[in-house]
């Protein structure tokens, strides 16, 4: 199975002449690079599914997650983290996404997944 990471990044990756590059673009921009309902782990090693996509009429450059599992892999009461939100001493994010999680790691029913969304 191919992630939508690894999708995405083979749909833009030089040796694909195959598709075209504006509808690439197109598709992209509209799906975002981290789709919605993607099971990630962030930088903080909590675990979370992207809500939303960044939005060009926001000005956000990253997704909201709903975060379901805390550093320590173990379920927690679900809470929202919105990825553009920085640390003011250091203008760094607080979090950010360091790769897709598959949904069966964090799930046992597609029913409790898609109660998140």
């Amino acid at each position: 199975a191919c992630s939508p990471e690894d999708a995405i990044n083979l749909l833009m990756s030089p040796g694909a002449e195959l598709f075209d590059p504006a509808l690439v673009k197109v598709f992209v921009n509209t799906v975002g690079s981290v789709p919605v309902g993607t099971v990630v782990r962030l930088d903080s090693d909590e675990v979370g599914v992207v809500l939303s996509k960044p939005s060009q009429l926001s000005g956000s450059s990253m997704p909201v997650v709903k975060v379901i599992a805390g550093p320590d892999g173990q379920p927690v009461p679900p809470f929202l983290a919105d990825l553009n939100e920085r640390d003011p001493a250091t203008q760094d994010y607080r979090r950010s996404i360091v790769e897709t999680v598959a949904p069966s790691t964090y799930f046992e029913d597609i029913h409790d997944f898609t109660e998140l969304l």
